[in-house]
């Protein structure tokens, strides 16, 4: 049973260095089964042959088993890196897998113009400043950006909109800015708020009070009243986000707190962040992995994939405790260059919050599948199908007025919505913008054209009527006969009122759509509406997304030799696109670094 994957791990291990490194155990196809580290390639291989003292889980693994790929690295942490990066970039069946760790907002002390602003940022670290978190909460930095502008009253405002204002906005008013845009501070003064904000961003929160304390009394002295009031509020608000409350770490330390639930061979990580004093949310991951996984084998998974594209905080407080946390330190200090340590002391009170806050989502996350699994038997049941239902793909349009016209594809199975499989589809047909069921017909054709690279559904659902699903039926002739659901608003668009048809994707003779009966206020009949407002939600973010794009796009983008930075050099030295459209070539040629070549193009665009 092992004969075969024995031979190849003992023949890759004969040659195999003793030195540090990962090791990929491929299949018959070259697809990566398992990606594993070590400090000593040659000995971690032998433990592999010897099939009977491995879990189940790596007893399957080598069945499948066909090719052995090494990578070699200098240091343990460089293994450990390079294992985590190869985690997430090829999804082994057999590894833990963290899916849901997409970026988080960050705090964004821009340097790139005069008079900075503060703003949420998130991806890549790209524009010139200073970041401040992550945080786990769009929340948590959008109401750190509102105290921030009442504190230090710096600006919020694009460039565009800063280059052209006459007089104070709302903002100054409000008394959350110092209306730079107009010239009510000078450079200097601007420049010392800036300085204010970044000190107390790093934690150096007592100068700060103690310098606004003093201008207070001093405007007071003055008979400066109306200052002083304004001084005050500023404090008060500096009081108001420096509020502790019990969901704290000790004073004056950054850190996470991560916390593991493991119930049903389904597990969660609950994770708490806490910078300078405060606490930044909060965020639930469930980490992909077989049921026989011990939970601190999942919690070392989870710090090295989700903390190899997350700057972490100095401490990393982790229940349980990490396997091999020690290499999981070094690994991390070695990538970030600065001390990262892993604690699990008995005596943090918060353990116990963060633990219950993880029970709560796992117990929620079972009990969404649970009723997902009974929906899709009670549906396969209603509809009498001959085969139990494994997967659901629903499909709707979104576009105003025929632009940007866009038809998405979201998919669920017994588990729940599987968001990795959701699709967009921009329509390319020109002459089916606008038309409904000409937008539907193309996004099935391109959809089941792939039908080799993704999984047969076992039910469509379509966002629409009897039109839909004629439509379905042209588009899908070539196909396997496939059962189609189609829900109708009702009239007036009430809910409650909606109409689902059922028919088969392959037209037969005397068959015709038929009403399906649902009993009022069925179980079932909302669990189809929900499945329908997913896919007009993902429609509608789609389309909004791809409006903002076309809104912002400027005539510029169109122009050979100018990219994102230069744009930005322009708009900052003329102020508009109609000033840069006007401009004399001796004008072009005077702005800082746009070179000679990007100027003709710009002047040859606007005046040829």
């Amino acid at each position: 049973m092992f004969a075969q994957a024995v031979a190849v791990i003992e023949s890759t291990r004969e040659n195999a260095p003793e030195k540090p490194g990962c090791y990929r155990m491929l299949d018959d196809k070259g697809q990566a089964l398992y990606i594993g580290k070590a400090r000593d390639i040659k000995k971690r291989l032998q433990a592999y042959t010897r099939p009977q003292s491995l879990s189940n889980r790596l007893q399957r693994m080598l069945t499948a088993t066909h090719s052995v790929e090494l990578l070699i690295t200098k240091t343990e942490s460089e293994a450990l890196i390079m294992e985590a990066s190869m985690i997430k970039s090829l999804k082994p069946r057999y590894n833990i897998l963290l899916r849901d760790d997409k970026s988080f907002p960050s705090l964004l002390l821009r340097a790139d113009h005069r008079f900075p602003q503060i703003l949420k940022h998130r991806g890549k670290q790209t524009i010139k400043g200073t970041y401040f978190g992550p945080f786990a909460s769009s929340v948590a930095v959008n109401n750190s950006v509102v105290e921030l502008q009442k504190i230090f009253l710096l600006r919020n405002c694009s460039d565009s909109t800063f280059a052209h204002r006459s007089r104070p906005c709302l903002q100054y008013h409000i008394k959350r800015c110092c209306a730079p845009c107009v010239g009510y501070v000078t450079d200097s003064a601007y420049g010392q708020l800036v300085s204010s904000a970044k000190a107390f961003l790093q934690g150096k929160s007592a100068g700060v009070r103690a310098k606004l304390v003093a201008q207070m009394e001093q405007a007071s002295a003055a008979c400066e009243y109306e200052r002083a009031a304004a001084l005050r509020d500023r404090l008060a608000a500096l009081t108001k986000i420096q509020s502790r409350s019990d969901v704290s770490l000790p004073r004056g330390s950054d850190g996470d707190v991560l916390s593991l639930c493991l119930q049903d061979g389904e597990s969660c990580v609950e994770m708490f962040c806490f910078r300078q004093d405060r606490n930044c949310g909060n965020r639930a991951f469930f980490p992909k992995h077989e049921a026989t996984f011990p939970s601190a084998e999942i919690m070392a998974s989870f710090i090295a994939q989700f903390y190899a594209s997350h700057p972490p905080p100095a401490i990393i407080y982790a229940q349980p405790r990490p396997h091999e946390s020690v290499w999981l330190e070094n690994s991390l200090s070695y990538l970030y260059k600065r001390r990262v340590r892993i604690l699990t002391p008995r005596k943090l009170a918060l353990f116990s919050l963060v633990y219950d806050n993880a029970e709560e989502a796992l117990r929620r996350r079972l009990v969404d599948r649970k009723r997902f699994d009974e929906s899709f038997t009670a549906l396969a049941k209603l509809l009498e199908l001959p085969a139990p239902l494994e997967r659901i793909e629903v499909y709707d349009n979104s576009h105003i007025s025929s632009t940007h016209p866009y038809a998405v594809m979201i998919a669920a199975d017994k588990r729940g919505f599987d968001k990795s499989c959701y699709r967009k589809f921009a329509i390319r047909n020109e002459d089916a913008f606008g038309d409904d069921y000409a937008m539907m017909q193309e996004a099935l054709a391109r959809r089941f054209a792939r039908s080799n690279e993704w999984p047969l559904p076992s039910l469509l659902i379509l966002d629409g009527g009897l039109g839909q699903i004629s439509c379905a039926q042209k588009a899908l002739a070539d196909y396997p006969a496939l059962p189609l659901l189609a829900i109708a608003k009702g009239v007036g668009r009430k809910t409650d009122a909606e109409k689902i048809y059922f028919a088969s994707s392959r037209r037969e003779a005397g068959a015709s759509p038929r009403l399906v009966p649902f009993p009022a206020r069925a179980t079932l009949f909302y669990f189809l509406l929900r499945l329908r407002d997913e896919a007009h939600r993902f429609a509608i973010g789609t389309h909004r997304s791809s409006r903002s794009r076309g809104q912002q796009a400027s005539q510029l983008d169109s122009i050979a030799n100018i990219g994102v930075t230069r744009k930005r050099l322009l708009l900052q030295y003329f102020g508009s696109p109609r000033a840069i459209a006007d401009a004399s070539i001796d004008d072009l040629r005077a702005v800082p670094s746009l070179g000679e070549k990007a100027a003709q193009s710009l002047y040859r665009h606007f005046h040829d």
